[in-house]
């Protein structure tokens, strides 16, 4: 009983580290996403979270600039939504953005 506890225990520590830990996505891959679902050109992205679960991108789109945010979970697609404005936070992103504007 007291080694299946045990057991347990270290399957949880080791589950919990690998989704905290575990690198989701590289640079590459998200800003290949961006480019083939948004059809953006001159993507660039920055990672926000250490383990790469959450990205913020900008790039342009015909000559409009234009920002994402980029979600990847566990398991299962990159979720990318509308930046709005927190490209403006990142000042690689912010020149992307203005230089379509």
């Amino acid at each position: 009983m007291i080694a299946g506890l045990v057991v347990l225990a270290v399957l949880a520590f080791g589950g919990y580290f690998w989704v905290k830990q575990h690198q989701r996505a590289s640079l590459a891959s998200v800003e290949t996403k961006i480019t083939d679902d948004e059809l953006a050109k001159n993507v660039s992205c920055v990672k926000r979270a250490d383990n790469g679960s959450v990205w913020w991108c900008a790039g342009l789109v015909g000559t409009k600039g234009a920002c994402w945010i980029v979600h990847v979970p566990v398991m299962g697609d990159m979720k990318v939504k509308d930046g709005r404005s927190r490209c403006k936070q990142v000042a690689s992103l912010a020149a992307t953005v203005r230089s379509g504007a």
